[in-house]
């Protein structure tokens, strides 16, 4: 029998990221030969319950993938949360429940910090699943040669991202005690300078020794949301304006409005699912990776290198690993690394091919969203195997 995999394709999210992706991981599924959403009762051989990032209601969900009211779920039924943020972002009175369930399971691309999550929850079992794409993201082989060609891509440079405008920062810095802003300043500055220093290790640095909080997770997560975000636009904003004398497009927040000037325009916001679109105008892209990872990479690096941009990325573990020989990267503390980067490939249009040639190959062999369900059904498997099996009907 076949697996029956159940996915929400409605959600509220910028960009509509989650509900692309939620259509884009059903699609796998469907191609893999699952039942994807089905109506009614259906012969199967388990149940997937899979979401991404956040329950809008938490009740509600459990319903939904089978949880009776107290609280034990069917035999062979897996849920499984796709979390693509950074730890400290998930919301602590959800998880808090979630974690109790034994159907449940854990999905996160981001390596960082990870650890910390079993001191918190002991029981949870969280699974690695790195970011994909679909396959219908990836630019026709036959179509980047005279894209790259003199007047086949009419961008330079593309860059994408979000940033957070001056008040939205002092909003996040504000709840931070008074006395403990100035060691959040000094976590900005010192990651600024050592893009590969994580949250956790910048904050036993930065922070006042013995700092301490009746709930020290709820007080790191208020810490990480200010000094991530300051950190992602003093970042991005430094390496943008490197990018002056370059004809650079900017997709993203109004924030960008105020940034982009001379030869850097602001383009305004484009919806996750048309960003490959977009990016398939473009001789160079600049996919920097998520500023709250230091080590995993995001789906903005998938997306330009299978769209045969000629891709800029940023120097961490996993990028390194699997990217290489398809990308040019450089140190995030250095921005004119990046400017060297963009220039020297915007004047090589060999070169350019070339690199997109790999890197579109490259994804559409190893980092398609058919590639993640293995990991996404070993999280699955071991799920329905801790959940006992009912004893037997009387008289069966």
């Amino acid at each position: 029998m076949k697996l029956a995999v159940f996915i929400p394709t409605r959600y509220e999210s910028r960009y509509s990221l989650l509900a692309a992706m939620g259509g884009q991981i059903g699609d796998a599924f469907a191609r893999a030969g699952a039942i994807v959403n089905p109506t009614g009762d259906v012969r199967a051989s388990g149940a997937v319950y899979l979401f991404l990032n956040f329950a809008q209601n938490l009740d509600t969900l459990k319903r939904w993938a089978g949880v009776d009211a107290a609280g034990r779920p069917r035999a062979r039924t897996a849920m499984i949360q796709f979390f693509v943020d950074h730890p400290f972002a998930l919301s602590v009175g959800q998880l808090d429940q979630l974690a109790t369930l034994p159907h449940y399971r854990l999905l996160l691309p981001c390596v960082d910090d990870t650890h910390l999550l079993r001191l918190r929850w002991a029981n949870l079992r969280p699974v690695r699943c790195l970011h994909g794409v679909p396959p219908e993201s990836l630019v026709a082989p036959e179509l980047i040669e005279p894209g790259h060609a003199a007047g086949g891509r009419d961008t330079d440079l593309l860059i994408a991202g979000s940033i957070h405008t001056p008040a939205e920062l002092d909003a996040l810095r504000t709840p931070i005690p008074e006395s403990l802003r100035p060691g959040a300043d000094a976590m900005v500055r010192f990651m600024l300078e050592r893009p590969l220093a994580s949250f956790g290790q910048s904050f036993e640095l930065c922070m006042p020794s013995g700092v301490y909080a009746s709930d020290h997770w709820l007080f790191m997560q208020r810490v990480w949301r200010y000094v991530t975000a300051s950190l992602n636009r003093e970042r991005r904003v430094r390496l943008v304006r490197a990018m002056q004398g370059v004809e650079t497009s900017v997709v993203g927040p109004p924030a960008w409005g105020e940034v982009c000037d001379g030869t850097i325009r602001y383009e305004g916001e484009v919806a996750y699912a048309d960003l490959p679109e977009r990016l398939a105008r473009a001789r160079v892209h600049i996919a920097w990776g998520p500023t709250q990872f230091v080590h995993s990479f995001s789906e903005r690096l998938l997306l330009g290198l299978g769209a045969g941009c000629a891709c800029v990325a940023d120097d961490r573990a996993l990028v390194r690993a699997e990217f290489a020989e398809c990308a040019r990267l450089y140190d995030a503390a250095d921005p004119a690394q990046a400017r060297a980067q963009v220039d020297a490939l915007l004047a090589d249009r060999t070169l350019a091919t070339t690199l997109a040639r790999r890197g579109r190959d490259t994804v559409a062999q190893r980092h398609l969203w058919d590639h993640r369900l293995g990991a996404i059904l070993a999280g699955a498997e071991d799920a329905m195997k801790a959940i006992a099996e009912p004893p037997p009907a009387p008289g069966a």
